[in-house]
């Protein structure tokens, strides 16, 4: 079966980077971890700011209906940042998969996960994984569901990442995005973050 994505199957506006600029453009997520990034702003997310807790919890609702997201799942978190949505997938009884290209990020979720001690009621998981900007380390068709939440715009190669989620969904599986939307780029937030 052939499980990968071509440029003529591409929706518009998505465009492919070459491969030694995914891995600088994915060096600045590293960068932006290591240098930028709040861990206190981060792990208290959705709640870390006032002014986007309501809209971001409401997005988690959709999220949540949409991917039909029960319990004893197994679900990858794509971009997963500092790993505050997978511990809430975590604390729903599901196998969880966080997957970043920024090994600062991942240490970030792991502390996210050390300090909610509501974690510790699940015997599997959670799992913390790097991957390459390109492809995933792990064996085709083994996720129930892949959940994506505000990090899909800061892919690289996005004609590849999604060759790839459709690669290791299980088939009937779910993948569930939530984006920012088109004028996210105009937020003094991220302005800020990308100067």
């Amino acid at each position: 079966m052939n499980r990968s994505l071509s440029a003529a199957s591409a929706p518009s506006g998505f465009a492919e980077l070459s491969d030694d600029e995914v891995r600088r453009y994915n060096a600045t997520a590293d960068a932006y971890y290591t240098r930028y990034a709040d861990l206190e702003f981060e792990i208290n997310k959705p709640f870390a700011n006032y002014r986007e807790a309501a809209m971001i919890s409401y997005q988690i609702g959709l999220l949540l209906a949409g991917a039909k997201i029960g319990r004893a799942q197994k679900i990858l978190d794509f971009g997963a940042g500092a790993g505050w949505l997978a511990s809430m997938l975590h604390r729903l009884g599901n196998e969880i998969f966080l997957l970043d290209v920024s090994p600062a990020a991942l240490d970030m979720a792991r502390e996210t996960f050390r300090r909610d001690l509501r974690n510790g009621a699940h015997a599997v998981g959670p799992h913390f994984d790097r991957y390459d900007g390109f492809q995933f380390p792990y064996a085709h068709e083994q996720f129930d569901r892949i959940v994506c939440f505000d990090a899909l715009h800061h892919v690289p190669n996005p004609l590849c990442i999604l060759g790839e989620m459709h690669r290791v969904l299980k088939p009937g599986g779910v993948v569930g995005f939530v984006e920012s939307g088109e004028r996210h780029a105009e937020f003094p937030a991220i302005r800020d973050c990308v100067a």
